[in-house]
């Protein structure tokens, strides 16, 4: 019963922007795992609820959520979720300013990340909360670093990370001053297109079938 809700939840979250509905379906799956006094799937149901508040940048009730995430998904061992309860705390905690905190579970992604090189999603997640917290930060040079490592990488990379990429490529030459006018004027251009090339491939986070 969880399934189809956590699915829905995630159709409406990553297709229609619809935050409101999308904490709706998941809710109502975390009601019949409480009901069934179940935990399997509680973490990561928690993890997506914490994604629709960090859309809305309230990122106190994220970390609620992905507290409660993190202890269940730890005590169970279920590491293809913490991968991404790791990758939504560091976010959470870089855009909030706790760059120690953010530094400590950038590291606990790397541990995670051990078993999963050469996966496309997991080297794109992997890849961009380095780039996003060496951004906050402003360390720039390894901002690129991370960029370049990613661009050699010999593999299709799903639409959401091409497009975070792309982003946070434009963020860096604008911060270091390396964004050339030509480019500014694309950028304005194409911003309608960029948003909506946004999709997130809903599969990734879905329940296997």
């Amino acid at each position: 019963m969880t399934r189809p809700l956590n699915n829905l939840g995630l159709l409406s979250f990553e297709s229609l922007g619809d935050v409101t509905k999308s904490r709706e379906y998941y809710g109502k799956a975390v009601e019949i795992t409480e009901k069934m006094n179940i935990t399997w799937g509680k973490d990561m149901l928690y993890s997506n609820i914490s994604e629709t508040y960090i859309k809305e940048d309230r990122y106190e009730r994220a970390l609620a959520y992905l507290s409660d995430a993190i202890r269940i998904a730890e005590s169970s061992g279920t590491h293809d979720v913490l991968f991404y309860i790791y990758s939504n705390l560091c976010v959470v905690n870089y855009e909030m300013c706790r760059f120690d905190e953010a530094f400590r579970y950038l590291i606990k992604l790397e541990y995670e990340y051990k078993n999963r090189v050469g996966k496309a999603l997991y080297e794109g997640f992997y890849h961009l909360n380095h780039i996003g917290y060496y951004i906050r930060v402003k360390d720039y040079e390894n901002a690129y670093v991370w960029y370049e490592r990613i661009q050699k990488l010999d593999m299709t990379l799903p639409e959401n990370i091409e497009f975070g990429l792309k982003l946070n490529k434009i963020r860096l030459d604008i911060f270091t001053g390396n964004l050339q006018e030509q480019e500014q004027a694309m950028l304005f251009d194409n911003l309608e297109v960029l948003i909506k090339a946004s999709t997130n491939p809903i599969e990734i986070k879905m329940f296997e079938t």
